[in-house]
């Protein structure tokens, strides 16, 4: 590959390309050190071999001349009857005691090779073991690195949004499940005014429904009363499955304020690698240290409770706890099934995704309707239509890249994967004008999610 072709590259395969030839370029020196390494210690242990054939010949030349010494001695004392050549027999001793020095040079010789054969191989194999050492080192700091690039995820899109479809569908089944209930329906008149004051208080600071919305549901007298408690069930359940789902904490229960900060501190001024391994490695540790709570129980009761208010609001009889008892009791099954979902998103978008960020998308009660991110249960009467609830949540992927290659100059930029439905102010407005001119039109039907996602 032409050199020039990397310099084309965005910033994070380059990361990749050059972490990949560093560690390559590694792996390389240490089988050439190793290599090296291994050849010097051939060459030691060659020589001290060939030292030691060089001494074993001395030995046994000392040995033959000591032999023919004493052959010759004999012989030579045989034939002359005892008479030696004095001057032949110094000789040959002579002979014998340099035979010896040399054999005992050669020994210490050999000993001194010995002793620096085995200082040679010590160190050999502790610079061996000190490079095996900082290249394990080094790899390791490179795989630490990489964490930090951008890469494909094992979370596909598609999975985020098999996620959020059920549970669309499912607070949908739990709303209409609610809204129709025996249970909940008198024809006696409310006795604790205070009650639902106190209850409307708590859904709009909450945020779980907005005014327009709660006017309605709290007149009784409205001609699709019914339809718009179903309207007010889910877009309550709907808000509190999304706090779940995009919240740091999912029981809402810890001052998560402080990280909160950082990560978008970082998200403004880093890569989307750094931002969402940082949010990942957070979260993870975020439910370590809150000790893996379960979370299911809190939960359902919470959503009992967001129920009673709206259900309060509609006129349900009794106070909020007993309301909220039968709730919890006779509902736990759809309420939980809610709460196992938006929690399998938070963990799923929240832990195991680093290449962008999800969220769960819905619209403010009073906002206007956008179009680009919102769908509407039924067409809009005016063009500047306002937003009475959202009764299915969307989904929207987001990622921090660099402006036009622009190396640290960075935006975000948003994918809306699903758009959230809504219902809008002027649908209750229809109702209520073609009741007063005596042709009252009902609200049609809202449609299954359920049923929807597999049309």
């Amino acid at each position: 590959m032409d050199i020039l072709h990397y310099f084309f590259l965005p910033f994070d395969r380059l990361k990749i390309v050059f972490m990949w030839l560093a560690l390559r370029s590694n792996r390389i020196v240490k089988r050439l050190t190793r290599g090296l390494w291994e050849g010097e210690l051939k060459r030691l242990k060659r020589n001290l071999d060939e030292r030691d054939i060089e001494l074993e010949m001395t030995r046994r030349q000392s040995r033959e001349a000591q032999q023919s010494a004493e052959v010759w001695k004999k012989r030579h004392v045989d034939e002359l009857g005892g008479r030696v050549d004095k001057a032949e027999y110094d000789r040959v001793v002579e002979d014998n005691i340099k035979l010896q020095a040399r054999l005992g040079m050669v020994d210490i010789d050999a000993t001194q090779r010995s002793v620096n054969f085995e200082r040679a191989m010590a160190r050999a194999e502790k610079k061996q073991r000190d490079l095996e050492a900082l290249l394990e080192a080094r790899s390791k700091e490179l795989q630490d690195a990489q964490v930090y690039v951008t890469k494909l995820d094992e979370v596909a899109d598609s999975e985020v949004v098999r996620i959020v479809e059920p549970l669309n569908g499912q607070i949908f089944q739990a709303a209409a499940t609610l809204s129709d209930a025996p249970e909940f329906h008198s024809d006696d008149p409310r006795e604790d005014a205070t009650a639902v004051v106190e209850a409307r208080i708590r859904l709009e600071r909450s945020s779980w429904l907005g005014s327009n919305l709660l006017d309605i549901v709290g007149d009784s007298t409205h001609p699709e009363h019914s339809v718009f408690v179903q309207v007010a069930l889910q877009a309550g359940l709907t808000a509190y499955a999304r706090r779940i789902a995009n919240s740091w904490d999912p029981s809402g229960t810890k001052d998560t304020t402080t990280i909160e900060n950082v990560y978008w501190a970082i998200r403004d001024r880093e890569p989307q690698s750094v931002v969402g391994r940082w949010r990942s490695l957070g979260r993870t540790h975020l439910k370590r240290i809150l000790s893996n709570i379960d979370y299911a129980p809190f939960l359902v009761s919470n959503l009992s409770d967001v129920v009673a208010d709206i259900l309060l609001v509609a006129g349900a009889t009794g106070t909020r706890d007993v309301i909220a008892q039968i709730v919890s009791a006779e509902f736990e099954s759809e309420l939980g099934e809610i709460a196992s979902l938006a929690l399998n998103f938070h963990a799923t978008t929240g832990e195991r995704v680093v290449s962008r960020d999800f969220a769960l998308l819905a619209a403010h009660p009073g906002e206007p309707f956008d179009a680009s991110r919102m769908e509407a249960e039924h067409e809009a009467g005016e063009s500047n239509a306002r937003v009475l609830g959202t009764t299915q949540l969307g989904l929207v992927a987001e990622r921090s890249v660099e402006r036009d290659g622009k190396r640290g100059d960075l935006e975000i930029r948003r994918a809306v994967l699903l758009k959230c439905r809504v219902v809008l102010q002027d649908t209750a407005d229809r109702g209520q004008d073609h009741s007063a001119d005596g042709a009252v039109d009902s609200v049609p039907e809202q449609s299954d999610p359920l049923q929807t996602q597999t049309m």
